[in-house]
């Protein structure tokens, strides 16, 4: 690196390919051209190189070879490699993840994807770094002892908070900011009632199909610097296993396992609770729904009364006046009755405030089962 600016290897042997790529990132970066995977290897060891920019298909040494051959080597392992191909089938894209490539590009090459992912990719290196030396200081001040006691603390902290996690998301933040505790980077896919859910990683990302590859059939699956731990819920993929440090990654990776098997046992109480949520809700529904049509019914029923008993009356008011014509009562005597009969009709009238009052009632029981259930009531 000088001037500030990190170092780009160009490999290809196609020497037009490799200015292409310099026109496009000489301003930013310095770049060190190779054209063949012999040179690169070479190149690779004179001085530091950020990045690489690895063609696919070269003779003799082919991208993928000289991949695997970085990544043997524990000086180079961590340089992260962009494949540049001309083929684009997930067959080969996962091929080069496989291999140890953190990213892959087709050709022709799009500029602003080129400098996009470039530039991700070096942010990366230097979050990994940032990590890394980060974790490297922190446990070498300490005793292997005091070591092993604050990784196993971290491991219980995490037992006892998920238990507070409600949602897929709580769950899978808590393991991503679990993984940073250790100083490792993860993504990772839970999967619940037929659905599939990414964290720290785009549906479309070549880590998302390395995610997804799997089938319970390995528990856990290591390649270069990347491990990944298969449950039934939750596969994990943990991206800066610190391979330098032998000691540390078997530590590690002993604790990812039981990391893993807590979170996915959280998953299931997870699933299980939002399962009777469901049932519950879908119960109080059916409940809420009879008690609207007995509403409805028991409405129309008191209205109905209602409407009957002031008919009767008017209609008793109507005859009672007719035959106090015939019964050769005192005018006095007339006034007093017909008085009685409306005085008791006004009474019968007023108590049909009642239908008002249970209708409330019953509303106020309805608005509560909403309530129960979380749902919006249907305003009528």
């Amino acid at each position: 690196m000088s001037d500030g600016k990190m170092t780009v290897m160009l490999v290809d042997d196609v020497e037009d390919n490799r200015i292409m790529l310099e026109q496009v990132l000489e301003d930013d970066y310095d770049l060190l051209h190779a054209d063949s995977g012999e040179q690169c290897l070479s190149k690779v060891e004179q001085g530091e190189v950020d990045l690489i920019l690895l063609d696919v298909s070269m003779p003799e040494m082919d991208g993928y070879q000289v991949c695997n051959k970085l990544k043997e080597n524990p000086g180079t392992a961590m340089i992260p490699i962009i494949f540049v191909s001309a083929h684009d089938s997930v067959e080969e894209r996962l091929k080069g993840y496989e291999a140890g490539g953190d990213e892959y590009l087709t050709k022709p090459i799009d500029e602003e994807v080129l400098c996009q992912k470039v530039k991700c990719t070096l942010q990366e290196k230097l979050l990994h770094k940032d990590l890394q030396s980060q974790a490297t200081s922190a446990m070498g001040t300490a005793l292997e002892a005091m070591t092993n006691s604050s990784e196993l603390g971290i491991l219980i902290r995490f037992m006892e908070s998920s238990s507070d996690c409600t949602t897929f998301d709580a769950l899978a933040q808590r393991l991503i900011d679990t993984a940073q505790e250790f100083g490792l980077i993860i993504c990772l896919i839970i999967r619940h009632g037929g659905e599939q859910e990414y964290y720290g990683c785009e549906p479309g990302s070549l880590e998302a199909k390395v995610l997804q590859k799997f089938d319970h059939s390995t528990k856990v699956f290591d390649f270069g610097c990347r491990t990944l731990i298969d449950n039934k819920y939750i596969v994990i993929l943990v991206k800066n296993m610190p391979l330098d440090e032998p000691a540390k990654y078997g530590r590690l990776k002993d604790h990812l396992v039981v990391l893993s098997n807590s979170a996915e046992s959280r998953a299931k109480g997870i699933e299980l609770e939002l399962s009777i949520n469901d049932r519950r809700d879908a119960a109080l529904e059916q409940v809420i729904v009879k008690c609207e049509a007995g509403l409805e019914r028991i409405e129309k029923k008191i209205n109905e009364h209602d409407l009957q008993v002031k008919e009767v009356m008017l209609t008793m008011l109507d005859n009672l006046e007719d035959r106090l014509l015939f019964l050769g009562l005192e005018e006095d005597q007339e006034k007093s009755l017909i008085e009685l009969a409306q005085q008791a009709s006004l009474k019968l009238e007023s108590l049909g405030g009642f239908t008002a009052e249970v209708h409330q009632s019953l509303h106020q029981v309805i608005a509560g089962l909403y309530d129960m259930a979380n749902l919006k009531e249907d305003p009528k």
